[in-house]
């Protein structure tokens, strides 16, 4: 298997190699344009690449009934083994991309490699974090580090 997005996610370094990298990943293999379109909206300030504990990670989309992005079931289910299967054979799963609300950091892309990452029993995973505005990002900044979490830019 190739990591390519993987291995190319961990060599950026400041926060405009990271932005590059989250829309060439959501405009390619992330399939996930709208995000990209959504995030060119407005100036993002950009964290990461960097390893988080996947229990600090809110999911947004999959089966269960709280979700604001609904996957029915067996779809769901049948995609939890395709990439554990793939897990299995060598693939690493390129980063999530969160944002921030409030205390919480929301997967808005990777739900499925996060959930498939706590069932394959990972506990961590790469993320890049958006934020909307500088005073927030710093906040970011200040949380991450409260919480042990050492950002690459």
């Amino acid at each position: 298997f190739q990591n390519h997005w993987l291995e190319t996610a961990l060599a950026c370094r400041t926060q405009a190699e990271s932005e590059a990298w989250v829309h060439r990943f959501l405009l390619g293999d992330g399939n996930n344009q709208a995000l990209s379109d959504g995030l060119k909206l407005i100036p993002r300030f950009w964290t990461g690449p960097l390893q988080m504990p996947l229990e600090l990670m809110t999911r947004c989309c999959g089966p269960e009934a709280k979700m604001p992005f609904r996957v029915p079931a067996d779809h769901w289910e049948q995609n939890m083994e395709e990439k554990a299967a793939s897990w299995r054979a060598g693939w690493r799963p390129p980063p999530f991309i969160l944002s921030v609300d409030g205390e919480q950091f929301i997967v808005s892309d990777g739900n499925h490699r996060h959930e498939m990452l706590r069932r394959v029993g990972e506990t961590h995973h790469w993320v890049f974090i958006w934020n909307d505005s500088e005073s927030q990002w710093q906040q970011t900044q200040i949380r991450l580090q409260a919480l042990g979490l050492c950002p690459t830019n």
